[in-house]
């Protein structure tokens, strides 16, 4: 069994850790510069502000009900993501750093262990050493385990942050539960294809040949079948170390702001450093290159890099984005 232990809200939790009086109020943390919203409090979520949310847009909606907005603090987002990683992995030989907020974690061969007793455990000691508020989801898979974690978050006064989803009975109620688009794996676009070919729930998925989810999926597809219905095809990955660590994008719309190019150059920083801690090593240098798109012939063509030698190795998100 693996088990995925995913932070509530983890931007707004770490927040209320500074300042407990936010708890049960709506909270939101804004992205570099106080642009969109990263990260939102369930009361936040209940007044309709969405995710990636423009925060001038919802200025006088934040104003009426009185919503605390926060500038992201990635130094301690960091400081709190480590805190709980190294509580959880305490308790297993073998784990998965997935995200700043997401790790999973091998229970395979604990055959003589109440594992809902012991994810309770370790989601109280995170709540006690921590202060941080965490969903555990426990299932044969880690595609299940995304699974398990969003029925704990659905519907938390059902569950006391944990879900196992251990028997096939409760795997087929929880896929005919689930929309397709809330698949691991599945993207905005490819939930368009699947609702055109009556694919609407997980379960549906499963319904449909296999030649056919080659076709569309590819064998990303077949695995991801055989994920669902409980047989492992994703290990938990041990990262190998790498002599460099690249992170490139093609923005969607043109950029003609400095303030709008530095943000999603500290957002690629950001992912920099969470793959180095997965892999627990730093970086001594960092590197920043740009360049306009090459198809726009009515525009001049730009391409420039810079290189910055750090005074000390480092994975820090906050060091790094700021360099």
């Amino acid at each position: 069994m693996y088990a995925l232990v995913d932070c509530n809200n983890f931007f707004v939790s770490c927040e209320r850790t500074l300042d407990p009086a936010l708890e049960g109020k709506p909270v939101v943390v804004l992205s570099n510069n106080d642009g969109c919203v990263v990260s939102r409090s369930k009361e936040a979520k209940d007044l309709g502000i969405p995710m990636a949310a423009p925060a001038f847009k919802y200025k006088e909606l934040f104003k009426e009900h009185d919503v605390r907005s926060f500038s992201a603090k990635f130094e301690l987002y960091n400081f709190k993501s480590q805190q709980v990683i190294e509580i959880a992995k305490s308790y297993v030989l073998n784990h998965e750093v997935y995200s700043i907020d997401e790790l999973f974690l091998d229970f395979t061969g604990y055959k003589y262990i109440n594992i809902h007793d012991y994810c309770i455990e370790i989601k109280n000691r995170i709540g006690l050493e921590a202060n941080i508020p965490v969903s555990i989801g426990v299932a044969p898979t880690k595609t299940l385990c995304k699974v398990a974690n969003r029925i704990v978050k659905k519907y938390p006064d059902n569950f006391d942050g944990v879900f196992i989803l251990d028997t096939p009975e409760k795997i087929e109620k929880a896929l005919k539960w689930l929309d397709i688009g809330d698949v691991w794996g599945i993207g905005r676009r490819l939930a368009v294809k699947m609702h055109d070919n009556g694919v609407h729930k997980a379960w549906d998925l499963l319904q449909k040949p296999e030649m056919w989810v080659r076709k569309v999926m590819g064998i990303h597809g077949v695995r991801m079948i055989n994920e669902l219905k409980g047989i492992r095809q994703l290990e938990l990955d041990a990262p190998s170390p790498k002599k460099s660590i690249a992170v490139t994008r093609s923005f969607m719309e043109m950029l003609t702001e400095k303030k709008d190019v530095r943000e999603r150059v500290e957002t690629f920083g950001m992912y920099c450093s969470e793959r180095l801690r997965k892999q627990n090593t730093c970086c001594k240098m960092v590197t920043v290159f740009v360049q306009t798109n090459r198809f726009r012939k009515d525009l001049p063509e730009y391409k420039n890099a810079v290189t910055q030698v750090l005074p000390n190795p480092t994975n820090s998100s906050i060091l790094i984005g700021r360099v």
